[in-house]
Formats: structure tokens, sequence, C-alpha cells
């Protein structure tokens, strides 16, 4: 995971302001003279999941463990649970990454990120651009699905990690919440180590 700094909320706040200004910038004019209108595919990706590692980082704090790597008699604190707060500012953080004005395409890209490859295929640029759902044409529901994924699949992955333990610092109420849950509730709640 790579994130900045030690607070992984402020990073992922901070990527997504760095992340707005790249896209509002972002057209024909970041390619060299000469470049194809097709580059702007595999340039777009790296712009729009610019947010995906803080997201990982966040998606860690929702139910997770504070801990060090420690060994015996060196006096590192215990492992804990990390705290209501940030877990509450991690889950609005997340949240915020899935807003439509963060998951829309700007329609001024639209046209220029549907140029087709010229040539033959190329098994980098194939990689390294969304799947259309159709032809040439820039599909921009594509991106907001990945991109929306990123913050689906952080918030859902270690889930069974902790098969329904709540490690959330006490609050009122946290243990008639936790008997009272179902089963297909526990799945959806986040425990890393």
């Amino acid at each position: 995971m790579w994130d900045d700094g030690p607070d992984p909320v402020a990073s992922l706040n901070h990527m997504m302001a760095v992340r707005r200004i790249a896209i509002a910038q972002f057209g024909p004019g970041v390619l060299r003279s000469g470049e194809a209108l097709s580059d702007l595919r595999r340039k777009f990706v790296p712009i729009w999941l610019l947010h995906r590692y803080d997201i990982d980082a966040v998606g860690k704090l929702v139910g997770g463990i504070d801990y060090a790597y420690a060994v015996a008699g060196d006096n590192h604190p215990a492992a804990a649970p990390v705290a209501a707060a940030t877990q509450d500012a991690a889950i609005a953080a997340l949240l915020a990454t899935l807003s439509p004005d963060v998951l829309t395409v700007p329609a001024t890209l639209v046209m220029p990120l549907s140029s087709p490859m010229n040539g033959r295929s190329d098994v980098q640029f194939d990689q390294e651009v969304f799947r259309n759902a159709g032809a040439a044409a820039f599909d921009p529901l594509v991106a907001a699905d990945v991109a929306a994924q990123v913050t689906l699949d952080s918030a859902a992955g270690a889930g069974a990690a902790c098969a329904g333990v709540r490690t959330a610092s006490p609050r009122p109420g946290n243990a008639r919440r936790r008997h009272a849950a179902r089963p297909a509730d526990r799945r959806h709640r986040r425990g890393t180590a």
C-alpha cells in the first residue's frame, strides 16, 4: 500500500483535490506534438485512478487494528482497534469518493478520449485503458464503474478477515448492536491486522 503521511484520511482528501485539478487540466494539451490522440486514453487512467492507493489505506482503518511490528521487550504499545472517530472519518472519506461529481467524467473529455488507436494492436495500450462498451467510443460509465469498484473493494475487502468481530472502540449500545446483527450484516464489516 502506498500512501503519503501519517494520516491516511488527510492524504486521501489531499489526493482527491489533486485529482480534481489534474482532471480539470486534462485534455489534448497533455500530448506531445505529433503524439497520437488515442494516447490520451493511456494517460487518463492513472489520473482518473490517482486516489486508488489512498483508498486502500483509508479502507484499512474501517474495522481495522492499529499495531506496530514489535518484538519482545521493545515496549511498543499493544495492538488496539482503530479509534471510532478515525473510522467515522474514514467512512466519510470513502463515501465522498463515490459521489457523482467524483465519478463523472467531464463531458469535454468524452470525445477526445474516444479517438481510436492507429495501426495494429498494442498490448501495453490494451492493458492501460478502460474497456469500452462498444466500438471505439470512450464509455464514461466504465470509468465511473472502475473508480467506484476501487472504493467498494476496499470497503468489503477485509470483511472475511474479521468475520463479524467488532473492533471499533466501545460506544454506548455497541454490545446490543453486535448481538443484534444478522449474519448478512457481519460480512460487510472490516478488520485488518
